[in-house]
C-alpha cells in the first residue's frame, strides 16, 4: 500500500532518497523550515526510518554525498 510520510530532517531525507523513496513534494509552508514528502511503501518506509534511527542503515559514502548534492540543488533551485 502506497503511503506518504513526511519529514524536515535533512539527514533523513537525504538516506530515504539513497534507499530509492521518491519526493513527492516539498511543503514550504514554514518559511524556516521544508517538509519533504515521500511515497512509498508504509512496511519498507517504516523500517528505513528505524534503521536511520537505531544507526543500523548502511549507505555507500558516494550515494549520500551525491543524493545530498541533489537535495540541496533541488531546494535552493525550486522557488518557494
Amino acid at each position: 500500500m502506497q503511503h506518504v510520510y513526511e519529514t524536515s530532517d535533512f539527514g533523513l531525507a537525504v538516506a530515504l532518497c539513497c534507499q530509492g523513496f521518491q519526493i513527492m513534494a516539498m511543503n514550504r509552508d514554514n518559511p524556516k523550515r521544508v517538509v519533504f514528502c515521500f511515497s512509498g511503501d508504509q512496511t519498507a518506509i517504516d523500517e528505513a526510518v528505524r534503521k536511520y534511527w537505531d544507526l543500523s542503515l548502511k549507505l555507500s559514502p558516494l550515494e549520500v554525498f551525491t543524493h545530498q548534492k541533489l537535495l540541496k540543488q533541488r531546494l535552493y533551485s525550486e522557488q518557494p
